[in-house]
């Protein structure tokens, strides 16, 4: 499994996660389609309010994937080369995931471990204090061994419950 990470173009992976996100998806293919745009004529054509425009403009603009200039009192963006690469890298991989011809990362799904019998523990531990204080006291005639071990088996009862879905 020896594989040579020194290949990898961290810059290109730095803006491959910035612009990993849908709604800079979007906006950076309503700039590659109408070719520049502001805040304004974004967010009516994508559906989206101002303010979040603006945010992943911003974004995207540190990232070096869109470019802002201004004319007069109105800011214009545009998508870059980097952005135009980027964009298209990330769609060409949204396509070949759809048609199964990338072998995608499974999330790690963690076993769930089972203890024989771990259901009845709990029960068990707490029944038996409850049960034999409550025969030492019917028959010592002690009411106070019977509310002591009614309350340690509660108590009991809680602690392997907990135990047993720490453990599971």
């Amino acid at each position: 499994m020896g594989e040579d990470w020194s290949q990898l173009d961290l810059e290109r992976l730095r803006m491959i996660e910035i612009a990993a996100n849908i709604h800079r998806v979007k906006i950076m293919m309503e700039l590659s389609k109408k070719g520049d745009g502001t805040v304004t004529s974004l967010a009516k054509s994508l559906g989206y309010s101002r303010q979040l425009v603006k945010h992943h403009l911003e974004t995207l603009n540190r990232g070096g994937l869109v470019s802002k200039r201004r004319i007069g009192n109105m800011e214009f963006y545009s998508i870059t080369e980097d952005g135009r690469t980027i964009l298209s890298e990330i769609l060409k991989i949204h396509l070949e995931v759809g048609r199964g011809e990338v072998e995608v990362c499974k999330p790690v799904v963690k076993e769930k471990r089972t203890i024989n019998g771990a259901g009845y523990l709990p029960i068990i531990a707490g029944i038996t204090p409850v049960l034999i204080s409550l025969i030492k006291g019917v028959f010592e005639n002690q009411p106070l061994w019977i509310i002591g071990g009614l309350i340690l088996g509660v108590l009991l009862y809680l602690i392997f419950s907990k135990l047993i879905k720490v453990l599971t």
